[in-house]
């Protein structure tokens, strides 16, 4: 079992607000959960922004949605199919309301 922290920054839409911008960041990041057991890429990038950027778990950086779905295709079958994934809140900080910093425990099971 590995374990490490991903940090995922998140700006936030006003419709966001019909829940607490807690709930709606868990929201977020219980589909993205959700999506990459599932197998399902382009379902998992939609929760980015077409300029958004993923810190990988090496440290590389991802920037857009179309290089976070090709990048995530490459090693779909090989690294993500054969994983389950569980993400668990560390920390939020927000910058503004409508923006925060996710700290994020990422524990893959393969």
């Amino acid at each position: 079992m590995n374990r490490l922290i991903l940090l995922f920054l998140f700006i936030l839409n006003a419709h966001c607000w019909a829940q607490t911008p807690q709930e709606q960041i868990k929201k977020v990041i219980i589909k993205q959960e959700t999506d990459w057991n599932k197998n399902d890429v382009l379902s998992y990038a939609d929760s980015f922004t077409e300029d958004g950027t993923l810190i990988n778990f090496l440290g590389l950086f991802w920037k857009g949605k179309s290089e976070i779905i090709n990048q995530f295709k490459l090693i779909n079958d090989c690294c993500i199919k054969p994983t389950q994934v569980k993400f668990d809140i560390s920390e939020t900080h927000f910058l503004s309301d409508k923006a925060a910093i996710v700290y994020i425990k990422e524990t893959l099971i393969a």
